[in-house]
């Protein structure tokens, strides 16, 4: 018995044209990255030209203190990539059975400044609040107004960077034969 070939689904967008390479893509951003990118180096480049190496040098030396903030600063990027991620996955499933109220509702937040989820948050901190009684409390640390203050900035970007999120795990998801999830739920958790 033969069995017909596999077939993968097209995933392009409507309208694009059956299986439209994704080197295209990669080409369009990497073009529209150019045009944006051209007025800094014609600036920059002469610049360089300008300058004695010693003073490039020592312009591109990092103390120990600047590379710290390097390192905080990529931390933080990657804890808000991880908790937008988490923040994601629930309507990345959903998206599996209502694709369109999931990624519409979803992609609301890219809509809105990306610092508004963080102010709204901050309102938590405002007068007569529990948090900013105990953060105006005497015996709490201040330090503890600046963790706040930063956790409430990572919550803020994460919520609305994981409409990010949303757009690529979304694809992932839906990817996934609906025999393999049904198979999986009648195996048994050992």
């Amino acid at each position: 018995m033969t069995h017909p070939p596999r077939t993968t689904p097209d995933v392009s967008p409507p309208g694009a044209p059956s299986g439209a390479p994704p080197i295209a893509s990669a080409l369009v951003l990497a073009g529209v990255a150019l045009v944006c990118l051209a007025p800094v180096l014609m600036g920059a480049i002469p610049e360089l030209a300008r300058s004695s190496h010693a003073d490039l040098l020592g312009a591109m030396a990092i103390d120990q203190a600047g590379l710290a903030r390097l390192a905080r600063s990529l931390a933080y990027a990657a804890g808000i990539g991880l908790l937008a991620t988490l923040l994601a996955w629930p309507a990345s499933w959903l998206s599996r059975t209502r694709p369109k109220v999931a990624l519409s509702v979803a992609m609301i937040p890219l809509l809105l400044p990306a610092y508004l989820a963080s102010a709204g948050l901050s309102t938590l901190r405002g007068p007569g609040t529990l948090l900013a009684a105990f953060l105006a409390d005497p015996a709490t640390d201040p330090d503890t107004s600046v963790l706040v203050a930063r956790v409430t900035a990572v919550l803020g970007l994460a919520l609305w960077g994981s409409a990010l999120g949303v757009m690529v795990l979304s694809g992932a998801v839906r990817a996934i034969p609906s025999a393999l999830l049904d198979t999986m739920a009648l195996e048994p958790m050992s």
